[in-house]
């Protein structure tokens, strides 16, 4: 499908609201840009009519330095998505339910049970929420006037941050989860956004986003 790209100018809050717990507990460079695409008009009512990427650089994308860092370490398969929301500085979450298969770290023993919720970045909203968050001077930039008011009123706008080279959460739902807990919204979050639950092969190897493979690591013996 032809997209026309607009991009948005570079926001290092965006990353910094998204995992507040991880910001505090260790130093962390990083860069954020945004990618808005807008799709070509479509009949389907519930169409996507904008794409928005993020693009960010972490401190560290090795398996064995999140595994560190990380509370909470879980081998587990994604079920289903609870909900997406998007914050009053415009990061959009979506709280996903896995089902555990194995604990491999407890931090502070947290009580876990046969499943999880934890949140993450990205998801999709309604093409409504998103003109909610957003000025007259963003959408007239952007072109977000120039819909009709039946996509308006039925469009979606999905967010999501730039491919790793992982597989998706819907083609591969058995994920290793490196996760922090949120004490102010009382939730467990993944750190690092696609990195913090990288993909698990049936012999336990996990993806490793710097050398774009599947590794073996002591943790998971």
């Amino acid at each position: 499908m032809k997209k026309n790209k607009i991009i948005i100018a570079s926001s290092i809050l965006f990353l910094a609201l998204a995992v507040p717990f991880f910001i505090n507990k260790k130093d962390n460079s990083f860069s954020n840009t945004n990618n808005v695409q807008q799709t070509e008009e479509q009949e389907d009512n519930n169409e996507i009519l904008f794409e928005v990427t993020s693009s960010a650089s972490y401190r560290t994308n090795n398996p064995k330095e999140l595994y560190d860092i990380a509370d909470l370490v879980l081998i587990a398969e994604y079920t289903n998505d609870k909900e997406s929301y998007i914050e009053k500085n415009g990061v959009v979450f979506t709280n996903s339910e896995f089902k555990v298969k194995q604990v491999l770290k407890n931090e502070n023993d947290y009580k876990v049970g046969q499943s999880i919720v934890a949140r993450h970045t990205g998801g999709i909203i309604s093409f409504q929420q998103f003109l909610e968050n957003k000025d007259d001077a963003f959408k007239e930039k952007v072109g977000l006037n120039s819909f009709t008011e039946k996509q308006k009123a039925s469009g979606k706008v999905l967010f999501k941050t730039e491919s790793i080279g992982d597989k998706d959460l819907l083609e591969e739902k058995n994920r290793l989860l490196f996760l922090g807990y949120d004490e102010t919204k009382e939730c467990f979050v993944i750190i690092y956004d696609n990195l913090g639950m990288p993909s698990i092969s049936e012999n336990n190897k996990i993806f490793n986003a710097q050398t774009k493979s599947y590794t073996n690591y002591d943790f998971l013996k």
